[in-house]
């Protein structure tokens, strides 16, 4: 069954459809970190988890959590003769691993030095002073020797506890492994790793150690990580690389003013390449950037783009929304960095998670409508402060847009809720722009308007008029029947401007503004 893994301020959780959770156990000294947002891979049933934490940890498919990152074995095994069986000249090493119930390879080590040769002439092989690991997870270790006389090590015995030192066996040498240990096989996890994703069955991510770097894993091994490309302008404002995104043929990287994409297809022939360079266009925020049906949607400092299949950025807010972006006025630009997105499958829009102007805490959010191009919002969450967002399946495996919240509480957008949690009230808040009948210096008598709703059992709707000036106060409020789909209201007043202030706040009242037309006479000009 599928599940949801949910990090916290004290652990790990994963999540069932049906709503219950379960703790995860974090591996030995490794803790959540206060405040960093969960960032993971998964690749053949085992997700990477990195950025939450204070190490990168894996966790399997049974929920347990094991480190991704294993110290290597610091001595080689010490080799000598004993009893009889085995005729050559070998060296020998000794790897950690982690294994799970089933026998399976969860985590290895890279490879400890060599030891020195041994001779054997129809004799067995003693192995002694095999390293033990300090980490408390490591429940097996694996020996490695060459053939006689050869260079190449293979896979000759494995130790199933974390105990012994000392071991004697004779494996012939048309017995062993048949695949040859290659230097790059077993590659540490990189360092300081805080953002991953699956590309072509291998986890690409980047790392705090270097972040100019991509690095990759194996092909179908998220344990061992052999690839390191270099991704210019080399310390692009020293942020390097900000975001990932997965295509259907392609890896996009972004940097905060160059776009780039990983090209070839294998370790030999990986490269990347520019797409796009300039003062805007690049990513300021990792986890906003999301892939939908193959275009990628991201945030920048001064709004929001995307890249389509011919690789050209386009702005989707600088037409409409752009002072959402680019003033002071609605969101807290310094906190563009700690913005994230989802999609809403139900809505087929960009869900965009920000910071209100003065705030430093996510309590705002504007989507895309990804069918029409419009933009709606700002809205708030009362009941709850948002702070991470997924879709995952429902109990009927229909995808659904997740929140993750602050207090410890996952929320699901439920098509016809129309509360925040339980019991708070969606806070309905709109103005309208000034409306002049086309001659702003002409006074107008704005007479009875015509309020155009969905039809609901009950409710009512408040109408707030502005009539005169740009600084028009605030009139005698006006209600409209909720359960009428057309009312005409009381008659707005005299002056060169109007505007209209719409506000409902009931928990569970529906609520669907189709429109409103405000009749006027115009009187002349002043």
């Amino acid at each position: 069954m599928a599940y949801t893994l949910i990090a916290t301020t004290s652990g790990l959780s994963s999540g069932s459809a049906d709503g219950n959770t379960s703790s995860i156990t974090l591996p030995s000294g490794v803790e959540a970190v206060s405040g960093a947002r969960l960032r993971g891979a998964v690749l053949n049933r085992l997700a990477l988890l990195v950025n939450a934490f204070s190490a990168p940890i894996f966790v399997n498919a049974d929920n347990t959590a094991y480190p991704a990152q294993l110290a290597s074995p610091a001595v080689a095994p010490t080799l000598a003769t004993s009893g009889t069986g085995y005729t050559g000249t070998i060296h020998a090493k000794v790897q950690f691993l982690i294994k799970d119930i089933y026998g399976n390879v969860i985590g290895a080590s890279e490879l400890s030095p060599a030891s020195a040769s041994l001779a054997c002439v129809n004799q067995g092989i003693a192995y002694s002073n095999i390293a033990v690991s300090p980490n408390p997870e490591v429940n097996a270790r694996r020996i490695y020797r060459t053939a006689t006389l050869g260079t190449s090590y293979f896979w000759d015995v494995d130790i199933d506890d974390n105990t012994t030192t000392s071991l004697t066996n004779a494996t012939a040498d048309a017995a062993l492994d048949l695949t040859a240990v290659d230097s790059g096989d077993y590659v540490a996890t990189p360092g300081g790793l805080d953002n991953v994703i699956e590309h072509g069955g291998r986890a690409w991510g980047r790392s705090k150690a270097k972040p100019d770097s991509l690095y990759g894993s194996k092909l179908d091994d998220v344990t061992s990580w052999p690839i390191e490309i270099p991704t210019y302008p080399i310390g692009e404002e020293g942020s390097g690389i900000t975001g990932l995104a997965k295509r259907r043929d392609d890896l996009v990287i972004f940097k905060r003013k160059t776009i780039l994409k990983l090209v070839g297809d294998d370790e030999d022939s990986y490269a990347v390449r520019q797409i796009a360079t300039g003062q805007s266009q690049g990513c300021i925020s990792p986890d906003s950037v999301l892939v939908i049906r193959n275009t990628v949607y991201w945030l920048d400092s001064d709004g929001v783009w995307k890249l389509g299949d011919e690789d050209i950025p386009a702005s989707l807010s600088d037409d409409t929304v752009k002072p959402w972006f680019t003033s002071t006025t609605y969101f807290n630009r310094s906190m563009f960095g700690q913005a994230f997105a989802a999609y809403d499958p139900r809505k087929h829009s960009y869900d965009l998670f920000l910071c209100s102007a003065g705030s430093t805490t996510v309590d705002r959010y504007v989507s895309l409508d990804l069918l029409t191009g419009k933009w709606f919002g700002p809205h708030k969450l009362g009941a709850f402060t948002p702070s991470a967002a997924i879709v995952a399946s429902d109990t009927g495996g229909n995808p659904q847009l997740v929140l993750g919240a602050s207090n410890g509480f996952t929320y699901a957008a439920t098509v016809g809720n129309y509360s925040d949690g339980s019991s708070t009230a969606i806070d309905f808040d709109v103005y309208t722009k000034f409306h002049s009948g086309d001659e702003p210096d002409k006074t107008h008598i704005w007479l009875q308007p015509s309020i155009f709703t969905k039809k609901e059992s009950a409710g009512t709707l408040s109408i707030t008029p502005y009539v005169g000036q740009l600084d028009a106060s605030a009139g005698t409020v006006i209600s409209h029947d909720l359960t009428k789909e057309r009312e005409r209201v009381a008659r707005l007043g005299a002056g060169r401007l109007v505007q209209l202030r719409f506000q409902e706040a009931t928990a569970a009242q529906g609520l669907e503004l189709y429109g409103y037309e405000i009749p006027y006479v115009t009187r002349g000009r002043r």
